[in-house]
């Protein structure tokens, strides 16, 4: 057999190996969450601009998780102002979070702008790297 091919089976074990079952549900439960706060979320109003209720939903649809390591959840928004409004509501935000999946211990949120290269840092990765 050719030393350039690799088995289509090893392709896939060497792809998944440091994926680990907890983390997949940990993720999919993340995304779930996120969702269900977001959407609990109502625009605040006053006398001049009623209250919007799709606030939350509008959120959710500008805005994505793209990472979360050492407790710092990654959002990534499309525009600087649902940045801005996220940010508003992160304390709530972050309580929602913690309290549908306490075992996650959520610290805080880091946000950025869509096409922007941010990432959090893996210090975990980093001990087992060195």
């Amino acid at each position: 057999m050719d030393d350039d091919v690799i088995p289509f089976g090893q392709l896939i074990t060497n792809t998944f190996k440091n994926i680990k079952c907890e983390d997949v549900k940990n993720a999919s439960l993340v995304f779930d969450v996120w969702k269900k706060v977001l959407f609990s979320i109502k625009g605040i109003g006053n006398k001049n601009h009623p209250e919007n209720p799709f606030e939350g939903q509008n959120l959710y649809e500008h805005s994505r998780i793209i990472d979360f390591k050492n407790g710092i959840l990654l959002v990534e928004a499309d525009h600087r102002g649902w940045i801005q409004l996220l940010q508003m509501h992160k304390q709530y935000i972050l309580n929602g979070l913690n309290k549908a999946s306490p075992a996650l211990h959520i610290n805080t949120i880091a946000f950025r702008l869509k096409g922007r290269k941010g990432v959090l840092f893996d210090a975990e990765q980093a001990r087992n790297s060195t």
